[in-house]
């Protein structure tokens, strides 16, 4: 008979609609994982990272924004702990040393030649000359690297500010940058 549908078709109908049953993030990740070896490792995360992002949508986000609510409303008006004045101060004139680029340059020199030694190896490695194997000694040498960058970014916006400069706020950050 024409009109009717055989145990066979029926079945195969059912095997596609089930491709296509489920909730997004569960299509999201059959996509990913389906979609090659590269990605063999986003199945093994992808709950740990839903659920970051589920923890932060629920609770971080409404805090932040009740937060803010509350913090807008309750608080006094503005009151300045010294007058200012409309019209900027004069910045005296300084030496060269003192200068933007030569704050850049020491700036850069000082980190760089915390590393110098270590980029050796790296390079060496990038050529293909040798193998790498000293990855705890580079996870210490970028520890120094932060912190000899953030010591001369904090000194040298001493030293702006000692000579009465109050425009540091990009030089800060040039100038260990």
């Amino acid at each position: 008979m024409p009109c009717e549908i055989s145990q066979n078709a029926l079945r195969k109908t059912a095997q596609r609609l089930a491709k296509f049953r489920g909730t997004r993030c569960e299509r999201m990740r059959n996509a990913l994982r389906n979609f090659g070896g590269r990605f063999a490792q986003v199945d093994a995360y992808f709950g740990s990272a839903a659920v970051l992002i589920l923890i932060w949508l629920l609770v971080g986000f409404p805090l932040t924004v009740i937060g803010g609510i509350f913090g807008k409303n309750m608080a006094d008006s503005f009151d300045a702990p010294c007058r200012t004045k409309n019209i900027p101060r004069e910045i005296p004139p300084v030496p060269w040393y003192r200068s933007a680029p030569a704050h850049m340059l020491i700036g850069g020199f000082l980190p760089f030649s915390a590393i110098s030694v270590e980029l050796y190896y790296i390079f060496a490695t990038m050529w293909g000359r040798e193998q790498y194997t000293l990855y705890g000694i580079l996870f210490i040498v970028f520890v120094i690297l932060l912190s000899v960058t953030g010591c001369i970014s904090v000194a040298l916006t001493y030293f702006q500010l000692s000579s009465e400069d109050y425009r540091w706020w990009w030089r800060s950050i040039f100038s260990a940058g």
